[in-house]
């Protein structure tokens, strides 16, 4: 739910207030760009879709409702356009798949590597490697965009039984496939 000071800015930004626009788009830029990059694994697409994504908003904004949570609106609406663009490129085959290119760990899970030794470290890698493509992105979005349950069930197009079976099977596989990693370091690195 929004709050009360995002729902003041989200209906500033529906009236045309080009400062509260610019409040949404820094606000969510740098978490969306993540997101995208990792969706499609290009730099120049996932910047590309932000841009398409903010300017629909603008172009459209007269007629949005007031969402639940802006994050997640933002957060599905990408998805969309990416989905678009993958469809456009005749590329959705791979993406109906599951494969989307979550290989690569969250910034916040860089900057706690100081703190594992390199073999956790390498075991951690691993771990996540052996995920579905579809259990990295339900990672990511519940536990570094911290979406909820529906939110993330909402974002993927799943039921969100299948998201809690999702991350519990990938959660079951990190800690089956991390047997050095000590499972509140690795509870540490999803919250």
């Amino acid at each position: 739910m929004l709050s009360n000071a995002e729902h003041v800015i989200w209906d500033r930004f529906k009236e045309g207030d080009r400062r509260a626009f610019a409040q949404i788009y820094n606000t969510h830029f740098s978490s969306l760009y993540n997101y995208g990059f990792r969706f499609c694994g290009n730099a120049s697409q996932a910047k590309d879709a932000v841009h398409q994504l903010f300017v629909k908003l603008w172009d459209h904004k007269e007629k949005l409702s007031t969402p639940v949570s802006v994050r997640h609106y933002l957060i599905k609406s990408l998805r969309n356009i990416l989905l678009d663009h993958f469809k456009t490129d005749d590329r959705h085959r791979a993406l109906d798949a599951g494969d989307t290119n979550f290989s690569e760990p969250a910034s916040e899970f860089l900057l706690i590597q100081e703190d594992i030794s390199a073999e956790q470290h390498q075991h951690l890698r691993k771990a996540i490697n052996t995920l579905t493509k579809r259990q990295r992105e339900a990672i990511y979005l519940k536990f570094f965009e911290n979406l909820s349950y529906d939110e993330v069930s909402s974002a993927m197009s799943l039921t969100v039984n299948s998201v809690y079976n999702l991350i519990s099977k990938a959660i079951e596989v990190l800690r089956k496939n991390t047997p050095y990693v000590n499972l509140m370091l690795l509870i540490a690195l999803m919250s």
